[in-house]
């Protein structure tokens, strides 16, 4: 399935189901936010490769995920403010950049992956994500995670660490979620030896 979608560049990595509050203020994005809550369609977010979130139109990476508003509310001094909940993963088949330097793309959808129970060994991961759940819960309304599924377990997880952009990308454009666990496992060890033992 191709289709067209506006593309909102960000410092940032979506993942599926994933919530993520936004502050909108240029005229570019306020459009696209206001044609996704008019016609009830995704807009797609896409970490930033080169360039910046204002301005000139930035580089962006080549898979990114679709995203649906959930809240939104403008604010007296104009600033718009959002919440986005990821949905499916897609891929870019070809970028345009409008008068406005606002960008749109054709793209393929990702299938989602094959879910499956949390393996034996990353149990743990499973525990520690469920300690911190219920304060997720207060500070971003939505926020959920099925403590039965590999795929739910490795997303969450994958928004939580404390890492740079790009491994949170690559996070994003595995299609295993116990190969995505394996890999988390492995960077929660090497920033504290005493979590994933």
């Amino acid at each position: 399935m191709d289709s067209s979608i506006a593309l909102f560049p960000l410092n940032a990595v979506l993942f599926p189901q994933g919530i993520l509050p936004l502050k909108i203020f240029e005229a570019r994005y306020l459009d696209m936010v206001a044609n996704s809550l008019k016609h009830e369609v995704p807009f797609g977010i896409c970490r930033i490769v080169s360039g910046k979130e204002v301005g000139e139109a930035p580089e962006v990476e080549q898979v990114g995920t679709l995203a649906n508003i959930i809240n939104w509310d403008r604010r007296d001094d104009g600033l718009l403010e959002i919440v986005a909940q990821g949905q499916q993963r897609f891929r870019i088949i070809s970028c345009d950049v409008h008068k406005d330097q606002s960008l749109h793309a054709e793209i393929e959808l990702i299938e989602p992956e094959s879910d499956c129970e949390i393996p034996r060994q990353y149990q743990i991961l499973r525990n520690i994500l469920a300690q911190i759940q219920s304060q997720m819960e207060a500070t971003l309304p939505g926020y959920s995670f099925d403590p039965e599924s590999a795929v739910s377990l490795s997303y969450r997880l994958s928004e939580l660490l404390p890492v740079q952009g790009g491994i949170k990308q690559a996070l994003l454009e595995m299609d295993n979620p116990v190969h995505r666990l394996e890999k988390i496992a492995l960077i929660l060890s090497s920033i504290d030896s005493t979590i994933v033992a």
